[in-house]
C-alpha cells in the first residue's frame, strides 16, 4: 500500500474516532503547549493541544488527545544531502521548521479528588508524524524529511474548578515521552533525521469543561 492511500486511511480513522469521542466525552480541555526534545530540529517547539476524557469508572476515564507542535528558527551551514557531495555545497544563512503532530490513547487515573480541584496521572499510547524542512536562503537546496512516530508518554494533570455547579475551570499538566520512527527504511544516502527515539517534554496549560451526562 502507497503512502498517500495509508495517510488517508489513516486521517480518516483518526477523524471517525475523534467524532465517536468527542460525542461520549464527558471532559474537554483546550490547552496551549510548549515542549523540550532531546532531537535538535524539533527543540523548544510550541503549539496547541486538545484533549477528551471518556467515563470508565468512578476514578478512571479514557483519555484521548491530540496535539500539534512547531519550531522555527535560523542557522548557517550546508544545505545538501542524499547524494549529493556536501563538500561541494557552499556553507549558506537557512530557514528551518520542525513540526511534530501526535494523537494519545490511553487513561486518565484519578488520584485525588476534592470539591474543587482534582489530580491524576495519564499513561498514553502516541501515534504521529514528525516533520523537518531546511531551506537554503542562497542555493535554494531543500531538505526535506516526514515519518510517522510512535511513543508512550507518561503525564500528571490537575484541574481545578471554581464551584461544583460551575462547569468550567482550569488545567495544568506535564508530561515525559519517548518517540521513535514507526518504521526504519534504512536509505543509505538518505536524509533521515527521525531515524532514532528522542524524548519529548511537555507543560500545557488551559481552560477546562466538564459536566456530568444524565
Amino acid at each position: 500500500m502507497n503512502h498517500p492511500v495509508v495517510r488517508l486511511v489513516t486521517c480518516a480513522s483518526a477523524l471517525h474516532l475523534l467524532g465517536v469521542t468527542s460525542v461520549l466525552a464527558q471532559r474537554i480541555s483546550v490547552t496551549a503547549v510548549g515542549a523540550t526534545t532531546s532531537h535538535e530540529l524539533l527543540n523548544r517547539p510550541i503549539g496547541v493541544m486538545a484533549s477528551f476524557g471518556v467515563p470508565i469508572s468512578r476514578r478512571v476515564h479514557g483519555s484521548f488527545s491530540v496535539a500539534r507542535l512547531q519550531r522555527t528558527s535560523d542557522g548557517t551551514g550546508i544545505v545538501c544531502g542524499g547524494l549529493i557531495n556536501p563538500s561541494q555545497c557552499p556553507v549558506e544563512s537557512f530557514a528551518e521548521k520542525g513540526r511534530i503532530s501526535m494523537v494519545g490513547i490511553g487513561a486518565d487515573v484519578q488520584l485525588v479528588t476534592a470539591r474543587m480541584a482534582g489530580l491524576s496521572v495519564q499513561p498514553q499510547f502516541l501515534w504521529g508524524r514528525a516533520r523537518a524542512e531546511r531551506l537554503g536562503d542562497v542555493t535554494g537546496n531543500r531538505l526535506f524529511a516526514d515519518r510517522a512516530q510512535l511513543g508512550f508518554s507518561a503525564g500528571v494533570e490537575l484541574r481545578s474548578f471554581p464551584g461544583r455547579q460551575f462547569p468550567v475551570g482550569v488545567v495544568a499538566g506535564a508530561a515525559l515521552a519517548r518517540v521513535g520512527p514507526a518504521n526504519v527504511e534504512g536509505l543509505v544516502d538518505g536524509y533521515t533525521p527521525f531515524d532514532r527515539w528522542y524524548s519529548l517534554r511537555t507543560v500545557y496549560v488551559g481552560g477546562v469543561l466538564q459536566w456530568t451526562r444524565r
